[in-house]
């Protein structure tokens, strides 16, 4: 170390940022005085390469380590320097480049500089930075700088950042409340929807059910951001109670699939057990797969599924791969028999049961204790007996035994 201190070099700093944590004190002595040797400016390019080393030795927690840190801060901090340590991790890794982010606030001249930053960093892509600036500038003293920083938030790419842009504005003294809530009680998070709903006067819920209805009534020209806004305003309003059962089914049959989707999920809040399972198939029915996707969810969520013979009539009525699979979701949360009984009907229909799905079953009714009902298991029977030839050994045996375990079928 002592020639490394005598002759500075680039490839030598990570080496000695890792010495100066070392468990040797003379160890971290000699690295602690070769690193100082190498704080000159035509290695500013090397030392930005190297902050994660850096932060790594921030984290160490020695003594001498915070030493040697704050050393290296101080030299990288002038304005000329910093600007070379930014121009050389312009393409660097993403965590790199954070750093470099907090290493620009932590040296900005004045407060104004800094919400500019806060706000680059609040608009930008990289989440992490985002959120970090979005909770930053609650410490700005100019109302005007906060509200700009989180105004860039209520861009963000990401419903995270826009949330927390919100709730910093609501926690805030002096923050327009209103404009934020009516801002975001529209935004494509339902999450962060739900966050500004629930901050609402009655008043600020007043004009955003108003809003939302002529969103509602506005034209459609058939565009997919007409489908979107439509979904958003009838989520809002149904979200602030301002629909019954009646008023949302109307919208089971809108031309978006994203409508429709929203007035299901909130017929399905307001519905029975029998109205449920009738919305369950009418939304598998949908051509639309985002539907038929909400559908599974909801009987995953529930546990309330249909009988397999009108999941059975769903499929064969308007066969579809992707209708099948969500199908196969809903059947998830159901008894095993019931997708057994399930699958040999569709084999009937379709030319040829599906073996992985038999094989699956296998699996699940070793580890289930359930036993069929009567008109099930004499439905498994007789498709079975109808199926099992073509099946053939080992899978047939496998099932069969399985079958006759169950009382089933016969030995």
């Amino acid at each position: 170390m002592r020639e490394l201190a005598s002759a500075p070099r680039p490839e030598a700093i990570r080496v000695l940022l890792a010495r100066a944590n070392d468990w040797v004190p003379q160890v971290r002595s000699a690295a602690a005085t070769a690193l100082a040797a190498h704080l000159r400016d035509d290695l500013v390019p090397a030392w930005a390469l190297a902050l994660d080393a850096v932060e790594a030795l921030r984290r160490g927690g020695r003594v001498e380590g915070d030493a040697v840190v704050a050393s290296i801060d101080s030299f990288l901090a002038s304005p000329e320097r910093l600007a070379r340590v930014v121009a050389a991790t312009r393409t660097a890794p993403m965590a790199l480049r954070r750093i470099v982010g907090k290493m620009r606030r932590a040296a900005a001249p004045d407060e104004a500089a800094l919400a500019t930053l806060l706000h680059d960093d609040a608009a930008g892509r990289d989440i992490v930075a985002a959120l970090s600036a979005t909770r930053a500038a609650e410490a700005l003293r100019n109302a005007r700088w906060r509200d700009a920083v989180w105004l860039a938030a209520a861009v963000s790419p990401h419903a995270a950042v826009r949330r927390a842009g919100l709730a910093s504005a609501l926690g805030a003294s002096g923050a327009d409340r209103a404009a934020y809530i009516e801002r975001f009680a529209f935004d494509p998070s339902a999450a962060v929807r739900a966050c500004a709903l629930a901050a609402s006067s009655d008043a600020e819920r007043a004009r955003i059910r108003a809003a939302a209805a002529r969103a509602l009534d506005a034209p459609d020209a058939g565009r997919a951001d007409d489908d979107r806004r439509r979904a958003i305003a009838l989520h809002t309003l149904i979200a602030l109670g301002g629909f019954d059962e009646r008023a949302t089914s109307r919208w089971l049959r809108a031309p978006g699939e994203r409508t429709r989707a929203v007035a299901y999920a909130g017929c399905w809040q307001r519905a029975d057990a029998t109205g449920r399972e009738a919305l369950v198939l009418a939304a598998l029915a949908d051509d639309a797969p985002r539907v038929q996707r909400w559908a599974a969810r909801a009987v995953q969520r529930d546990g309330l599924v249909p009988h397999w013979r009108s999941l059975l009539d769903v499929v064969v009525n308007a066969q579809s791969a992707r209708r099948l699979h969500s199908v196969r979701r809903a059947l998830g949360s159901a008894s095993p028999w019931w997708r057994l009984a399930f699958e040999l009907a569709l084999g009937e229909t379709t030319g040829g049961v599906d073996r992985a799905r038999l094989a699956s079953w296998c699996f699940d009714v070793d580890r289930s204790y359930a036993m069929p009902a009567s008109a099930d298991a004499a439905a498994i029977a007789a498709a079975w007996q109808r199926a099992s030839s073509a099946i053939g050994d080992p899978l047939a045996g496998a099932v069969g035994s399985r079958l006759v375990r169950f009382g089933v079928i016969a030995d």
